[in-house]
């Protein structure tokens, strides 16, 4: 009966972070139409993408990070605290993939030329600063 609660309880956040993310792509196709993009129609329908998977996957990550506050107030322990952070490291990683977050932090904002700024660097630092909290756990 678990196993089957936890598979309805999967899927259900599943389809809520695929509704969420095709809402906000609907939304950021909006604004990829009023950007100098449109010249270039590979790397708009690329954004879009990126766009549904980075939000996919955030919303993935928020449900994964409460259910592992929850696992730490009825369990507080260094694991659990560590796949917290381990958590919120990834969640930082997927926020700052969404690329209306680097279009409204400074990407994009003269056209393909210019560069992506921070946004180049950044999402990897938080995937960095995520596998070395996991490094780290495998050595306890």
């Amino acid at each position: 009966m678990s196993e089957v609660r936890a598979g309805r309880r999967t899927l259900a956040v599943a389809l809520v972070a695929f509704l969420v993310a095709i809402v906000a792509t609907f939304l950021f196709t909006r604004l990829v139409g009023r950007l100098p993009l449109t010249d270039h129609p590979e790397i708009a329908i690329q954004l879009v993408v990126k766009m549904f998977v980075s939000t996919f996957t955030v919303v993935l990550l928020i449900a994964l990070t409460m259910n592992y506050l929850t696992v730490y107030r009825e369990l507080p322990n260094r694991f659990t605290l560590s796949l917290i952070i381990f958590c919120l490291s990834l969640l930082l990683y997927a926020l700052t993939s969404v690329p209306i977050v680097a279009m409204i932090f400074g990407g994009f904002r003269q056209g393909l030329a210019a560069s992506i700024g921070p946004f180049a660097f950044i999402p990897d630092m938080f995937a960095s600063i995520a596998v070395l909290i996991l490094l780290h756990q495998s050595y306890e």
